[in-house]
């Protein structure tokens, strides 16, 4: 927002005009909007019209051909305030003043109306609707993501399994074993596509003594014999064979 938007009252100025916004001493330019809207509660309806105007003069003083970016500035923030107050929790303690500020903002906002010159307002509440929307629709997409990493961190282990240091081509074997098994009818026991998940199961849950399994590692037990990725385990470390016992 810019900070010439409003006229504040001058620093330890004890006597300003009634309709200045801001404190005596500190002049915090970066919260006018609060400011402005502070002063527009404290006034009788009656007054609105002044106060509008009057900043207006303030404003366009300094930039005359610009009343129109002060109509749409202005109408903004009583728009996004508006809708600010609107979803506060209705059982809020503090809901009697809420309800006091949303009538202050709505009367504010319809007096002004009659200065839209280029009928802006509803384009610009049709804008901030869109706008809310949006940010309704992605905190409702926040909600079913943060749902969804709850409950893949359901499966997430507290701690990998180590295979003792040096025996890892022997595991690398014995899962090899694994994807050959067939049961006495002559099915597989275990059926897959592709090897992607082999490697990911063990880079993922496993670890090499204290070190972790890269992944790329992992993959070149599990690619394709043809594959130039793929590693030969050596038959110093095929030590274990799985059998059936019929």
């Amino acid at each position: 927002m810019r900070k010439d938007l409003f006229k504040f009252r001058g620093r330890f100025d004890f006597s300003p005009n009634p309709l200045e916004i801001g404190r005596p001493v500190f002049r915090d330019e970066g919260s006018a909007d609060n400011f402005f809207l502070l002063k527009m509660y404290s006034l009788p309806e009656s007054s609105y019209d002044e106060f509008y105007n009057f900043h207006l003069r303030h404003f366009i003083g300094k930039h005359p051909d610009q009343e129109k970016f002060f109509y749409n500035s202005v109408f903004e923030i009583l728009s996004v305030r508006i809708n600010y107050y609107q979803r506060i929790d209705p059982f809020s303690k503090k809901h009697p003043i809420h309800l006091e500020y949303l009538a202050s903002l709505s009367a504010f906002k319809k007096s002004i109306l009659k200065n839209d010159k280029w009928s802006n307002s509803l384009a610009i509440d049709r804008i901030l609707g869109e706008k809310h929307s949006e940010n309704e629709e992605l905190k409702l997409r926040i909600i079913e993501l943060e749902a969804q990493i709850r409950q893949f961190q359901q499966f997430e282990p507290s701690e990998k399994i180590s295979i003792t240091k040096g025996s890892l081509a022997t595991f690398m074997d014995i899962l090899r074993q694994f994807q050959s098994l067939q049961h006495p009818s002559g099915s597989k026991i275990l059926t897959f596509q592709g090897y992607s998940s082999w490697y990911k199961l063990i880079s993922k849950y496993f670890v090499h003594g204290d070190k972790d399994i890269p992944m790329a590692t992992a993959q070149n037990y599990f690619s394709p014999e043809s594959s130039i990725k793929y590693t030969e385990i050596s038959p110093k470390d095929k030590i274990f064979e799985i059998i059936s016992k019929t």
